[in-house]
């Protein structure tokens, strides 16, 4: 489905291209290049609802210890993928030829709209489930944890990605369009606790570019 075009922080932008102030120059930039996102930018998102059995869902193997903690009291799961559209990253090559600089901010401004689009998805889902006295976990990616990467091409299939948003998994399993997220949800009869924080899920803390540079990506 089409999902409406959220707004984006300058705080959030800042994040992903690591810096912690606005000057006047990088406020401009990210004016230009929030200016082409915008015309670049095609949101879809779509997700389904699966019931689990002793912690596993008959549809995608979940692997690892990591997603079973975090699925230890759910009763079932939303899968979830969302994405920006192909010609962000159409946009994101051409800009790389012709001047790196304005490529990093626009990536800085695409990274932080995909994540505001997983937002609002995430909090809308939280209201509908809290009307029916049901509870959501932390948003749960594959490459976290010990849950391998490989699982994608199971989040794709089951919500039919392809064919009803355009998003599919190369063969080293990372998502085309770029600036795209699948995720497990969750879907308890008692309040979770936010447990999907810091490096320590992530399966690529150890060759980060934010670690590198001295930050998390966190926000």
């Amino acid at each position: 489905m089409l999902w409406k075009m959220p707004k984006v922080k300058e705080e959030d932008i800042l994040h992903y291209l690591g810096s912690q102030m606005m000057d006047e120059l990088l406020h401009k930039q990210v004016e230009e290049m929030m200016t082409l996102l915008n015309q670049d930018v095609r949101c879809q998102v779509i997700y389904r609802t699966l019931p689990l059995e002793n912690h596993q869902c008959r549809y995608i193997k979940l692997q690892g210890k990591s997603i079973q903690a975090l699925l230890k009291e759910s009763h079932a799961v939303i899968i979830m993928a969302a994405t920006l559209g192909i010609k962000t990253d159409r946009r994101l090559r051409a800009l790389e030829i012709s001047d790196m600089g304005k490529a990093y901010v626009y990536n800085a401004c695409a990274n932080a709209m995909i994540e505001a689009v997983c937002d609002d998805v995430n909090e809308q889902l939280r209201r509908q489930y809290a009307k029916r006295q049901a509870f959501l976990t932390d948003r749960f990616s594959c490459g976290y944890g010990d849950l391998p990467v490989s699982t994608q091409k199971a989040f794709l299939q089951v919500v039919d990605a392809e064919r009803k948003i355009g998003l599919h998994v190369s063969e080293s399993c990372m998502l085309v369009p770029e600036k795209s997220v699948t995720t497990i949800i969750g879907i308890a009869k008692t309040v979770q606790p936010a447990i999907v924080r810091g490096c320590r899920v992530c399966a690529l803390k150890e060759h980060c570019e934010y670690r590198k540079g001295g930050t998390v990506c966190e926000r």
